[in-house]
């Protein structure tokens, strides 16, 4: 029966990772996701290849998972970077740092890998008499990392969003509290597994690799009886990472570059500029800069550069008469004459026209 939930679960998970990486609407995030499944499938498919004791028929797969299974936690991080803080990921450089113990593990490996199908039932068979050599605790302690490493990644998560965690946890959604259960669900099972390796029981390890597809199929159902599950949880994760980005800046230093952006070069007046292009100016992301002007004026982007071409547009109707608003509006930055009016409007309480008027009536 456990050989069949191991199996089944295995085929699940591939299967579900299929149908997310050829999604007509996938994104890198929905690839890495696919990714992570596989992973989980093939982890799966491992448990019953040794449970089922097939290694010791058919050893040629003996130990293949192993590297694999070490990118499981770099590849949950990847998964979090991309869907829940939208952090713009360099994958050379990420596959360099965090890839580098698979990487290792592959190499360490290579010895059991060149092995004849004899000296890899020896290894195997001395495993069980308890004739362990270095190297037989070298791959114990591998086997060990595998847990260490996932439990360290979602650890990390669950560290550095600990308030928020807490939050949903106690919120009326379902939804997020389904979230934040199935984390711990997976944060536990892996936490048995480790239990069950350091002490040698092996019934504790079996019990935790049959968790896996419990939680495979829990999350599947969950995912679809409640779509917005991760939407909450995304937009607070990502509102407390932009704010920790904008900690680590001179916000006074930017706040006063922009202001001479603005006053002494008059950017404004560009009628297709965007927060983008304003940000690079600034040497800030776009994240940052709408950050910043929501948290230290109060302000969206649009509204901050209308205020400006008002402005603008008050000197220019008072200090050229003979000027069409038309003409004005299309000189602060405005694209249509209506557009102005409206802005104009909002801000000084009349329209252009009106406001040249009374304007001129005081001079």
């Amino acid at each position: 029966m456990s050989l069949y939930i191991l199996f089944s679960g295995s085929i699940f998970a591939f299967i579900w990772a299929f149908g997310i990486f050829i999604s007509a609407n996938r994104r890198k995030s929905h690839k890495t996701l696919s990714y992570l499944l596989w992973i989980a499938s093939i982890w799966l498919l491992s448990g019953f290849y040794y449970f089922g004791e097939f290694h010791k028929k058919y050893p040629e797969g003996y130990l293949l998972h192993l590297p694999l299974i070490f990118t499981c936690g770099p590849t949950f991080y990847l998964y979090y970077c991309q869907t829940l803080i939208e952090k713009q990921v360099n994958i050379k450089r990420f596959i360099l740092y965090h890839f580098f113990i698979p990487t290792l593990v592959f190499i360490l490996c290579i010895p059991i890998y060149l092995s004849s199908y004899e000296e890899k039932i020896q290894f195997i068979l001395d495993f069980e008499r308890k004739k362990l050599s270095y190297y037989h605790y070298l791959i114990i302690l591998l086997h060990i990392g595998t847990k260490i490493s996932l439990l360290s990644y979602i650890q990390y998560f669950i560290y550095s969003n600990w308030s928020i965690i807490l939050k949903y946890y106690f919120s009326e959604n379902q939804g997020y509290k389904l979230t934040i259960l199935m984390i711990f669900f997976i944060y536990i099972d892996l936490l048995f597994g480790l239990i069950g390796m350091l002490s040698g029981i092996s019934e504790l390890v079996k019990f935790s690799a049959l968790l896996l597809p419990a939680n495979l199929y829990i999350f599947f159902l969950f995912s679809y009886a409640y779509p917005d599950m991760l939407s909450g949880f995304q937009k607070e994760i990502k509102k407390k990472y932009e704010q920790s980005k904008i900690q680590k800046l001179d916000v006074n230093r930017i706040l006063s570059e922009l202001k001479e952006l603005m006053e002494k070069d008059k950017i404004f007046l560009e009628e297709k500029i965007t927060l983008p292009e304003l940000a690079r100016e600034l040497k800030i992301s776009s994240h940052q800069l709408s950050e910043i002007l929501n948290e230290r004026m109060n302000k969206k982007f649009y509204d901050y550069i209308n205020e400006y071409r008002i402005m603008e547009a008050k000197k220019l109707l008072t200090l050229n008469p003979e000027d069409t608003i038309l003409s004005i509006a299309y000189a602060v930055g405005f694209n249509s004459k209506s557009a102005f009016n409206k802005a104009f409007k909002a801000y000084i309480g009349e329209t252009p026209n009106s406001y040249r008027k009374n304007s001129m009536k005081k001079n």
